[in-house]
C-alpha cells in the first residue's frame, strides 16, 4: 500500500485542459498542479512506493476542503458546488506519470470530500491482484 498527503486541490477538469481543434492540451494550471506534485513528491517518495506491472491496483481519494458549506444568505442551496469527479483525471494522469504505471489498470477509484484546515489530498494506491489472463 501507498500513502500520501498532497498540500494543494487539484484544479477541476474546465480549469486543467483546454480544446484545442479537436484535442485537449494542458492549460497553465493544469502544467503549474502537475509540476507542484512532481515537485512534492520527491520529497515524499521512498524505495517502497513502487507500483508493480502486472497487477490491478486501487485509488482512494480524499479531498479535504476548507468549508463545504456556503456562507452566503440567500444562496439556493448551503451547499458549495465542489465536483470532486472531475478533478480526479489530473491527479491519476499525474500519478500515473510519476509512478510510471497506466491508469487503465485502476479498478476501483473512490473518492470522498471531508473539511480540513489545509486544502489538501490524501492518497491511497493498494495493490489488489495480478492480471488473469483470459
Amino acid at each position: 500500500m501507498i500513502s500520501f498527503v498532497l498540500q494543494g486541490l487539484p484544479p477541476t477538469t474546465n480549469k486543467a485542459y483546454a480544446s484545442i481543434g479537436k484535442g485537449r492540451v494542458l492549460t497553465s494550471e493544469g502544467r503549474k498542479y502537475k509540476q507542484a506534485v512532481r515537485l512534492q513528491m520527491m520529497e515524499l517518495l521512498t524505495d517502497s512506493m513502487v507500483v508493480e506491472e502486472g497487477y490491478w491496483y486501487s485509488i482512494d481519494i480524499t479531498y479535504m476542503f476548507p468549508e463545504l458549506l456556503t456562507k452566503t444568505k440567500g444562496a439556493k442551496s448551503p451547499i458549495l458546488r465542489i465536483d470532486t469527479t472531475n478533478r480526479e483525471k489530473l491527479l491519476v494522469d499525474t500519478l500515473s506519470e510519476i509512478f510510471g504505471f497506466d491508469d487503465a489498470c485502476l479498478m476501483e477509484v473512490s473518492q470522498r470530500k471531508v473539511v480540513g484546515a489545509n486544502p489538501s489530498v490524501h492518497v491511497v494506491l493498494e495493490k489488489l491482484h495480478a492480471f488473469k489472463e483470459t
